[in-house]
């Protein structure tokens, strides 16, 4: 069975005022037998952040299956920030808009018998319990905004009810998945969630894309919540969660000023005029305050509905599932739970969780009758299409032209990757391409910049090519078998979804992972684990006696993760990283 999925339809208005506009978290991924084929974002095709759409990453996931239009047994499609599309014919007159003559009239007619329209929230479920491996477990979905609840958009169209907080009873049987939506909470009439009130903030402090949480995240550990005072983002009321002010969607400076002067709190300057760092004490104590309450009520409600339902497995998708910080400390409270996070839990993940939805759920529309459903596993991140040896040599042929670069090889994989632990014991940066593509936000070996975490310069030289904030923290790997050495882990942690503390004994052999407060967001790298990414931590390990490592994402400020071998190898040319492993090709600058 083939099944392709797809994140479309669209956004709320532009905070500029301007009209509908496609989504901007694009991605699509093709299901053979519960097998994923390859799993795209768009992102990384275009070279251009955050696009929506799926022009480029559906053609490239039906080539990966070999496949084509005509062949499909399905399409799962979602949407986003308005009611879930119910007819058929609006997905196909999509796609025909999209790709025009590559889709037949008569294969448009058999298309139209053979959609699926999921649900948003559904869709994060369904990849959030398939990658967990678990048989029955508790789903909670976090998200800022999921499909509209009501009617028809009013004027202003961010007014209304949207999924927010939706908690399902996830189970395998042999007639699917069943997803049953247990609770809810923060979803009624013009209601605000943990995502928005973080999205609010983020702005609030300077930046301008929620894409940019993940850098607001990183102020609460230089700011203390209890110097915030009375400042309440988010609470518990009769056990479910709330947040004390209404939605402002196209203002979300505002709702962070109607909390601040609930709490009688004034900043200065109010809001701040650049975007924020350490040095706003005031501002980085309300940011801690939020971790901490969000922190608190997760813990607190999905305590609750574990012991109620009685399940031992927590899966969580969404947005709010990328904040490492609450994921961590979520697991280390609940040690009777085992918590995980998919690869790709914000909206690039809809794409993967459309297509497991419409293949394994019981309710699909578009499964067989009395056909027993496969049950897939998503236990990896490198879902991506598999570029083969030809690319890379190509790549490595065009790299080795240019000026001041030498390119060796090719190489078997061991000594490959010995010979990049040797560059990383003496100080050299080293950025790694191979392997299928990445999917998910996270580099997690495939597409990585790999740095030694015994030296505490190498967070300013890995900078001097990332070019991003200074104050936030650059992530370690670590061997899966060592990472309680290291670590206060509680939890597997293969797509860096968890942040802990770096056990005090430990903090001066790893000082480039540590942040300000001594967490670290890791990765867990097991036997079964990225190839190789293992070889190298193994042979660093061999070579130094520590099996962590600085692993960050293969991308220049502003742009994508490198997708393709010539994009890794123009990255790399033009940048100021020393060396590359490209496929089985070692890529070094003579300086």
């Amino acid at each position: 069975m083939r099944i392709l999925g797809l994140n479309g339809g669209f956004a709320l208005p532009l905070r500029d005022g301007g009209d509908r506009h496609p989504l901007d978290d694009g991605a699509a991924a093709l299901l053979v037998d519960g097998v994923v084929a390859c799993a795209a974002i768009e992102e990384r095709l275009t070279r251009h952040r955050y696009v929506g759409g799926f022009r480029h990453s559906a053609p490239l996931c039906l080539a990966a299956g070999r496949t084509g239009w005509e062949a499909l047994d399905g399409v799962a499609f979602s949407t986003c920030c308005e009611r879930r599309w119910t007819r058929p014919e609006d997905v196909v007159d999509e796609l025909r808009q999209t790709f025009g003559g590559r889709i037949h009239p008569s294969t448009a007619r058999v298309l139209t018998r053979r959609v699926a329209v999921v649900d948003h929230h559904e869709s994060h479920a369904a990849l959030a319990f398939a990658a967990s491996g678990a048989a029955r477990a508790l789903v909670a979905v976090l998200d800022g905004l999921g499909n509209r609840r009501d009617g028809s958009p009013p004027a202003p169209r961010w007014q209304g009810a949207f999924q927010r907080h939706s908690y399902y009873l996830a189970s395998w049987s042999e007639a699917g998945m069943e997803l049953e939506l247990v609770d809810e909470d923060c979803g009624g009439q013009d209601e605000a969630g943990i995502g928005e009130v973080y999205r609010a903030l983020t702005h609030f402090a300077g930046w301008r894309s929620y894409h940019q949480a993940g850098t607001t995240m990183a102020l609460a550990g230089f700011g203390d919540p209890r110097r915030a005072g009375a400042v309440e983002f988010v609470s518990l009321r009769d056990g479910e969660i709330v947040v004390p002010v209404a939605s402002r969607y196209t203002d979300p400076e505002g709702l962070v000023l109607e909390v601040l002067r609930r709490a009688g709190v004034r900043l200065s300057p109010c809001p701040p005029s650049a975007p924020a760092t350490p040095a706003d004490r005031a501002l980085c104590d309300v940011v801690a305050a939020l971790q901490a309450q969000v922190e608190h009520v997760l813990r607190e409600r999905l305590a609750a509905l574990c012991d109620r339902h009685g399940v031992s497995d927590l899966c969580l998708g969404g947005g709010v599932a990328l904040n490492c910080l609450a994921m961590g400390r979520l697991s280390a409270a609940l040690p009777g739970i085992r918590v995980s996070v998919s690869p790709a839990p914000g909206d690039t993940g809809q794409s993967l969780g459309n297509a497991l939805w419409a293949a394994c759920s019981r309710h699909s529309p578009l499964a067989r009758p009395g056909a027993r459903r496969a049950r897939p596993s998503v236990r990896s991140g490198a879902l991506g299409f598999a570029y083969p040896p030809l690319a890379y040599r190509r790549a490595a042929e065009r790299l080795a032209g240019r000026r001041g670069v030498r390119v060796y090889g090719p190489f078997p994989m061991r000594e490959l990757a010995r010979g990049a632990a040797e560059l990383l014991e003496a100080g050299i940066v080293v950025a790694t391409r191979g392997g299928r593509g990445e999917y998910g936000p996270r580099a997690l070996g495939q597409s990585s910049v790999l740095a030694d975490s015994r030296r505490a310069e190498m967070r300013d030289r890995v900078n001097d090519f990332k070019r991003r904030e200074a104050f936030r923290p650059y992530a370690p790997c670590v061997l899966a078998e060592h990472a309680a050495e290291y670590f206060h882990a509680p939890a597997e942690s293969p797509f860096m979804s968890f942040a802990a503390a770096v056990r005090e004994e430990r903090c001066a052999q790893v000082p480039a992972v540590l942040h300000v407060d001594a967490t670290a967001r890791y990765q867990t790298v097991a036997a079964d684990g990225p190839v190789f990414l293992r070889a190298v931590l193994e042979e660093f390990y061999a070579r130094t006696g520590v099996p962590v490592l600085v692993n960050t994402s293969f991308n220049r400020a502003g742009e994508p993760i490198v997708e393709t071998p010539d994009d890794a190898a123009r990255c790399f040319a033009d940048s100021a990283l020393p060396a590359l492993c490209l496929g089985p090709y070692l890529g070094v600058k003579s300086r």
